[in-house]
């Protein structure tokens, strides 16, 4: 009984640890996305690539849906055509 528990201790933990890498990797994607794209003279929406980094390391999957709609979805083309005319 004993090793089904270390077992499945065991797999939470890397189930854990295996999370929190791949939030740092997309929080760490935002950040150099959001710096490019500043680079590039395109606006931002709301916030600077350092919050948007931090925002998606937080919230995860969450944040980058959010950072997505926010500069590649088509509201963000939208905004960007009013701009324009």
């Amino acid at each position: 009984m004993q090793t089904i528990s270390e077992l499945s201790g065991f797999l939470g933990a890397t189930f854990a640890l295996g999370f929190f890498v791949a939030d740092v990797l997309v929080a760490i994607g935002v950040y150099r996305d959001a710096t490019a794209r500043q680079k590039a003279g395109k606006q931002l929406m709301i916030l600077t690539p350092g919050y948007w980094s931090c925002v998606c390391l937080v919230t995860c999957l969450a944040g980058l849906a959010l950072y997505w709609v926010a500069h590649y979805s088509t509201f963000s083309k939208i905004s960007d055509d009013d701009k324009k005319g």
